[in-house]
């Protein structure tokens, strides 16, 4: 199986939960991600899953269509990142 072919099965290419989001200007959950496994505490997935239906309601995220707890995560981490940055003043 030739490798490109390769990644977008592992990756699954048929993505369908991929939608722009106002974090980032390109596709989340597009095939180019990479997995990732994190282990949450329980309250912290509580809290994301208490984010789900404002996100879904929300205007700048509805290209996403369904909002899955992995959405509100790569969210979460793309304003964090970003609010990070900004404290450190990192540039790039």
């Amino acid at each position: 199986m030739p490798a490109e072919k390769r990644k977008r099965a592992m990756h699954g290419a048929s993505n369908t939960g991929g939608g722009r989001s106002a974090t980032s200007d390109r596709v989340v959950g597009a095939s180019t991600d990479h997995p990732l496994t994190l282990r949450l505490a329980e309250g912290i997935l509580d809290r994301v899953d208490e984010l789900i239906p404002y996100i879904a309601d929300d205007m700048e995220f509805a290209a996403m269509g369904r909002v899955s707890r992995s959405q509100v995560l790569r969210i979460a981490v793309a304003q964090g990142l970003k609010v990070l940055r900004e404290r450190y003043e990192v540039d790039g």
